[in-house]
């Protein structure tokens, strides 16, 4: 079973995430083996219009926005559980020619490999970025705790986790048979 939650990161949590990561290793001599995180690679960025993900073909004028995955960060503990995992996922927007200054919501998921490399689970997120000031890049660090249920130190590592933006089918498709 995974258990996946998820809290908007705020100023003064961004602080102590540090603290958080440095205590899932205290007392251990060597870090706790942890599934493996990756960005999907062709689903880290999209051209977002008024009706959702936009072709990277399409006309350009009529971008609201672009959004991207910048990254992650995290770590995870064993526990009598299993493996409990915390990513930080930085997420960022740029407004476009099209943008009309509401908040800029930036649809996610995640999703869980088991050592076989088969999805077990996936969950979609949607962050909300403030709007940005002129054409400035916004930002936002979403926090995500995953427990995967009976697994331990030995499997972890062959576990995966995939972040990507989520999209739909179309587009996504669109997308990857383009490469």
């Amino acid at each position: 079973m995974v258990t996946i939650r998820r809290m908007l990161a705020t100023a003064g949590f961004l602080a102590a995430i540090p603290l958080l990561l440095a205590g899932c290793t205290h007392g251990q001599k060597e870090p706790p083996a942890c599934p493996q995180p990756a960005i999907v690679s062709g689903a880290q960025s999209a051209s977002f219009g008024n009706v959702g993900v936009i072709p990277e073909v399409s006309d350009p004028s009529q971008v609201v926005y672009r959004a991207t995955i910048l990254g992650f960060g995290g770590g995870c503990a064993q526990n009598s559980d299993g493996t409990l995992i915390r990513l930080t996922v930085d997420l960022s927007a740029v407004a476009g020619p099209a943008y009309d200054g509401r908040p800029i919501t930036f649809p996610y998921f995640v999703a869980v490999a088991n050592e076989a490399g088969q999805i077990i689970d996936k969950q979609d997120f949607t962050a909300r970025i403030n709007p940005p000031r002129a054409r400035e890049a916004v930002g936002v660090q979403d926090m995500i705790e995953q427990t995967l249920a009976g697994v331990g130190r030995g499997t972890a590592p062959l576990w995966k986790v995939y972040i990507g933006i989520d999209m739909p089918k179309d587009a996504a498709v669109q997308r990857f048979d383009a490469r």
